[in-house]
């Protein structure tokens, strides 16, 4: 008699062979033999589902599974009938014991992973992504290549806040297929929200090459780029995107930001005041256009465009800093300190807030309250050499000179050419009796900022002392509805500007007989101005709210107890009435005065007319301040020269290389005449300039006021930037500066 080991083989021969009713009635004996037999249960099952009963064959092979539960091909084959039964979940929990069982089980694996897939599908459709995300993560552990699951657990991971998951599925759906965009993006937006901008940039990147017409993924490759500090490439990035979307508002918004990072304030202003003008409603963009602004040194408009954004939103903390550092650039102290009074209420712990305010209350004189917001400043930013710069001036005007030395030194070693500590320390230095250290510091501010009028102000006046000793300074006594001051002269601009400020305001005061009050400057010592020192501040009145036009033909005394700030490089027409006035304010005195005569004296020697041409160079450059070419001169002197009576060339420049370009006149230049004069080495050119008989000046306040004070020329000539060649000018009659 056989075995039943040799009856099992023997019926699964049959089984195999399709003799399935010998396999049958041989299965049938060997159970009814030995009920328990695992193997022949599990055949049995599977031959009665291969018949079409399906429901006797899974009881077959449970019986098969509760005689032995440790093999996989018998879950295995329960699944198979379970599904014919429509039954999927219980379908489901025996190809995951089966997998259990035997995890290299290619067969189980491929049934189960889409059968787990659906019912991830259908938790997730049901907004139950959490439930749904460790299916799909099984779903992916045995089919890897799983696209459609790879990309629903990205999703599922990201509803769930499971962000690095997030991000390393959608990277898998990207792998899988690169052409799926939204797998890209989704791993970005989950690199993004985490604080990785150069992961985000990079899964930006793939975004861009899947769907390169496709805005939003540009728009995310420029944002995480700007953020992982790649702001050049996020600036192309953000054109890209322009160029598809030329009205997307963000897009012009953010390249404004960026461009201000750039150094490019003329391109941020630009580029902000498209976003505004795209969405004018938008709080955000004005804070953009407003910062753009205050970086082109545009103080006027950056504080409407943030007083505009401040009307759609009053708590704007950021707007109120910027309308407050507007006003403080234009010197509108008083009106500054509310709008940051109001920004450090709303962000008490804002060190930008704490350091503009501090600022305020040192330019209005509060020295106690500056002190104090500006170390509540420095105590979050102890390194910004900006407001430690300014917490020493503090000190200084404390009458704290050592302590304001030891701060000047830590903003040198922070900030080795920061003007602001440059001008500290030179300021330390005089008042410790250094002369010779305050001159190298201020030396070296003029290297590094040339327009700055403080420190050629300091340095003039500490050499003209040298030279000629310290001249008498007095204090005013009037109340201040009868004083007028020029709070700033010497600080705002240089020499040319100088006289302008002083010049228009002098003339306003005589007009109206108000007393002019100025601080210590080089017209004392040049031009023997005896004007008395500032009492107590006055109101701030900026140039461009005061009628100066009216106030010279005595129609307005709106400046009298006002302290005036401005250039006054504008129109000179209202000053016309008051040209003899003008004229001898500034005619140097004493031993300046000789020096001056015995120059022009030498200079009248070699000739009988004198051709004065004024090149500057050095320090000028953009905007308003264009350098016309030294051809537009020589072609000038080429047509005059021939109908001059002896002439001599005079050529007043920062630049003296340039004599070889005019050798053919033979120049001479105020070193061949004198001794530069210590302090105002620039003074002889100037007086020249305005004594010459013919004047080729270039668009420069210094040649401009030289050709205002020279009464004696019968030719007035310059540069014309449309026309591209010099042309006549009337000095009195036109602004200083031509665009």
């Amino acid at each position: 008699m056989a075995s039943v080991a040799e009856a099992v083989s023997a019926a699964l021969d049959h089984h195999r062979a399709g003799r399935l009713e010998q396999a049958e009635t041989l299965y049938g004996r060997i159970l009814r033999a030995a009920p328990g037999h695992a193997d022949a249960s599990h055949l049995l099952g599977l031959l009665l589902a291969e018949t079409g009963r399906a429901a006797d064959g899974l009881v077959r092979v449970d019986a098969a599974l509760a005689a032995n539960p440790a093999v996989a091909a018998y879950h295995l084959s329960r699944a198979r009938i379970l599904q014919a039964l429509g039954q999927e979940q219980e379908s489901v929990r025996s190809l995951i014991a089966a997998v259990s069982l035997h995890p290299g089980d290619a067969e189980a694996a491929l049934m189960l992973a889409p059968l787990l897939r659906g019912l991830a599908e259908q938790l997730f459709d049901a907004g139950r992504p959490a439930e749904a995300a460790p299916l799909y993560r099984r779903v992916l552990a045995l089919a890897p290549a799983d696209l459609t699951a790879a990309f629903d657990f990205a999703l599922c991971a990201a509803q769930t806040g499971r962000l690095p998951d997030a991000a390393r599925a959608a990277r898998m759906a990207g792998r899988l297929n690169p052409a799926i965009q939204r797998a890209a993006l989704l791993e970005a937006e989950c690199w993004s929200v985490q604080g990785l901008p150069a992961d985000a940039a990079d899964a930006a990147r793939r975004a861009v090459l899947a769907g390169p017409l496709d805005p939003p993924a540009r728009m995310m490759r420029a944002v995480s780029l700007q953020q992982a500090g790649a702001v050049e490439r996020a600036s192309l990035a953000y054109r890209a995107l322009l160029a598809l979307d030329p009205i997307s508002p963000a897009g012009w918004g953010n390249l404004c930001v960026a461009a201000q990072m750039l150094g490019l304030p003329g391109d941020a202003v630009l580029s902000g005041s498209r976003a505004a003008v795209l969405l004018p409603d938008d709080a955000g963009l004005r804070t953009n256009l407003s910062a753009a602004l205050l970086s082109a040194e545009r103080p006027r408009d950056a504080a409407a465009a943030a007083r505009h954004g401040l009307a759609l939103d009053p708590a704007a903390a950021d707007l109120l800093l910027n309308l407050g550092s507007a006003l403080d650039t234009r010197h509108a102290c008083d009106a500054a300190r509310p709008a940051l009074d109001r920004a450090l209420r709303l962000r008490p712990r804002d060190p930008a807030i704490l350091a503009q305010l501090g600022r305020v209350c040192e330019a209005v004189g509060d020295v106690p309250a500056a002190g104090a917001l500006l170390r509540r400043a420095l105590a979050a930013t102890p390194g910004d050499a900006e407001t430690l710069a300014a917490l020493g001036r503090t000190a200084l005007a404390g009458k704290d000179a050592r302590g304001a030395e030891r701060i000047a030194r830590r903003v040198r070693r922070l900030h080795p050419d920061l003007p602001a500590g440059l001008l500290l320390s030179g300021a330390v230095a005089e008042v410790l009796g250094r002369e010779d250290e305050a001159l190298a510091a201020y030396d070296r501010v003029i290297l590094c900022t040339p327009g700055l009028g403080t420190a050629f102000t300091r340095r003039s006046l500490l050499l003209l002392r040298r030279a000629f000793g310290t001249t008498p300074l007095r204090q005013g006594r009037r109340p201040a509805a009868e004083r007028v001051m020029v709070g700033r002269l010497g600080q705002d601009g240089r020499f040319g500007n100088q006289l302008l400020q002083y010049g228009t305001l002098r003339a306003c005061a005589d007009r109206l007989g108000l007393e002019l009050e100025v601080p210590d400057w080089i017209g004392r010592a040049l031009y023997g101005l005896d004007d008395p020192l500032p009492q107590m501040p006055l109101p701030v009145l900026l140039e461009e709210e005061f009628d100066h036009a009216a106030a010279l033909g005595g129609r307005s005394d709106a400046c009298a107890g006002r302290d005036v700030v401005g250039y006054f490089c504008g129109d000179t027409t209202p000053l016309c009435s008051h040209r003899a006035l003008f004229r001898s304010l500034f005619t140097p005195v004493g031993a300046v005065a000789e020096r001056m005569d015995a120059a022009l004296a030498r200079l009248r020697g070699d000739g009988r007319t004198v051709v004065a041409i004024h090149l500057r160079r050095g320090d000028f450059g953009g905007d308003r301040f264009w350098i016309a070419p030294e051809a537009w001169y020589l072609d000038w002197l080429a047509a005059l020269w021939p109908t001059l009576d002896r002439p001599v060339l005079f050529l007043a420049t920062d630049a003296p290389e340039l004599a070889s370009r005019f050798s053919a006149y033979a120049p001479v230049r105020a070193d061949d005449l004198a001794d530069p004069l210590p302090g105002v080495e620039f003074l002889l050119d100037h007086w020249i300039l305005s004594r010459a008989d013919a004047l080729a000046a270039s668009n420069s306040s210094f040649s401009i006021t030289a050709a205002m004070l020279n009464a004696g020329a019968r030719i007035f000539v310059r540069p014309d930037r449309r026309l591209r060649r010099l042309v006549p000018f009337d000095p009195w009659s036109g602004p200083v500066l031509w665009e």
